[in-house]
């Protein structure tokens, strides 16, 4: 076949394969062979992302969005024959930006996580990363500027050396403009990436420069941060970097639209003539369709998806190409924020409300309500006695009390969900391994509780991201209502 094709030109092999949404789909998503050059193209809509896979593999230009409506709207693996005639397979992997028209952020990276991991479980790694951006635009913001935070926590630091940062559109604007505006991305928004080994191309629109560019991934392939959390760490898709990136950022987005229906029914009350009320009508309608759009992603992407039959994981953390872990995953607490005494009065004052909640627990309708009270209690009584222990279980004693007062108070006002309670149960069965590692230290003498093992750190951060998280969710939850 190779000999039967000029060199320049790659032969297709697969016109377009998807992966949609749903992870439990009858058709399986395409897998690449561990040996295939897989490159994924990531970027914001109308950046280039389909016009560059066509011109690398010779399609006709059938498929490009070149306005505001996705043509992208699920993950897409396109492959072809290297053109040097190696017999090499090229399989592009072609995603939709987190600005489509046709899907929502949350299934976007849903659909993107599903790729990733259904590969990395068959050890398959991407060569490379190709994030695009339109040289035309002269600032970074909005859109553009979500799809790259996004990227980078997907990606984590250790995989930044395999991506190329490609501006496209240059035939578009002035080269020494297109060149002043890529000198200033590389001075600002892409600085942290290239300075630990990303790349920067300009695609020209022509296949030689596609494939020069691709040429460029000869590193050694590792996996991204999401594939590490979400398989060797058994994440769920919410509590990875991505995920708690984007449920902040759905957060912001529900007090914004809060606040702009308020300001809304304000002017209403005080429209003077009818057709000022109906436009200011309209504009409230709007925002309270937002509103609820943006409620509804953020609690699809806080359901619980793993099958409570399924054994959670106990092996300690696997070394990871992305950032380091931070100690919380979310709410500003005296305990972070203050240091001697004022640790003791908060982990104190949380211990004084949990032993009020066990007093009236048996006036709740929850299931392992009491139990849950009980563990945390126990847990945070310990962690107070010991005086002298690693600072972590501190943290996570008090927010699991913050927990379990949310429920409390959400509960006394009849806003407890299905997934409320499932994320109670599964509390419960997470804090008894840390009441557990808290006897064993409370076992030890003074000088020894600061040493953990790398299990117990699991248990501990593994513990801490879920709390977090889950308070959290009901706290925005409890916003919307």
């Amino acid at each position: 076949m190779g000999d039967s094709v000029p060199p320049s030109q790659p032969v297709f092999l697969v016109a377009e394969t998807t992966l949609v949404t749903t992870p439990t789909s009858v058709d399986q998503p395409f897998l690449p062979h561990h040996e295939n050059i897989i490159i994924a193209v990531i970027g914001p809509t109308g950046t280039g992302k389909s016009s560059f896979i066509n011109t690398a593999t010779g399609q006709a230009d059938t498929a490009v969005g070149h306005d505001l409506e996705s043509c992208t709207s699920e993950v897409r693996a396109i492959s072809c024959l290297h053109p040097d005639n190696s017999g090499r397979t090229v399989v592009f992997v072609d995603t939709p930006g987190f600005d489509d028209t046709n899907l929502n952020d949350t299934e976007i990276l849903q659909a993107i996580a599903n790729w990733l991991t259904a590969t990395y479980k068959q050890r398959i790694l991407l060569s490379g990363l190709l994030f695009f951006h339109r040289i035309l635009d002269n600032r970074m913001a909005g859109s553009p500027l979500r799809n790259l935070t996004l990227f980078e926590k997907l990606c984590g630091k250790g995989a930044f050396q395999n991506v190329i940062l490609t501006t496209t559109m240059w035939d578009k604007v002035d080269e020494s403009m297109g060149s002043m505006r890529e000198e200033e991305l590389r001075k600002t928004y892409w600085k942290t990436m290239v300075s630990v080994g990303s790349g920067l191309a300009r695609f020209r629109n022509t296949h030689d420069s596609a494939w020069e560019i691709i040429s460029r991934f000869t590193r050694p392939r590792v996996p991204l941060r999401l594939q590490v959390e979400m398989v060797d760490k058994g994440l769920e898709l919410a509590e990875t970097a991505a995920g708690l990136t984007l449920f902040r950022w759905l957060g912001d987005l529900i007090a914004q639209f809060r606040k702009m229906i308020s300001q809304l029914e304000a002017r209403l009350r005080r429209a003077i003539d009818t057709e000022e009320a109906v436009n200011i009508a309209k504009e409230k309608s709007t925002a309270e369709t937002k509103l609820d759009q943006a409620g509804t992603q953020i609690q699809l992407l806080g359901r619980v998806k793993r099958s409570r039959s399924t054994p959670r994981s106990r092996r300690p953390p696997q070394p990871t190409p992305s950032d380091p872990p931070k100690p919380t995953l979310g709410f500003p607490d005296a305990l972070h924020r203050k240091e001697g005494d004022n640790r003791g009065r908060a982990l104190a004052a949380t211990i004084a409300a949990l032993r009020h909640t066990m007093a009236i627990a048996e006036l709740s309708s929850l299931p392992f309500f009491k139990g849950a009270v009980q563990l945390v209690l126990t847990i945070a009584e310990s962690v107070e006695a010991m005086k002298n222990t690693d600072q972590s279980l501190a943290n996570l004693a008090y927010n699991a009390g913050g927990l379990i007062l949310t429920i409390k108070e959400q509960e006394s006002m009849g806003r407890i969900s299905d997934d409320m309670k499932l994320a109670i149960e599964t509390l419960v069965e997470e804090l008894q391994d840390v009441l557990t590692l808290v006897e064993r230290m409370s076992s030890r003498g003074p000088a020894s509780r600061y040493i953990f093992e790398s299990a117990d750190t699991y248990v501990i951060s593994t513990c801490n991201s879920k709390i977090s998280f889950a308070r959290e969710l009901f706290e925005v939850c409890h916003f919307l209502r």
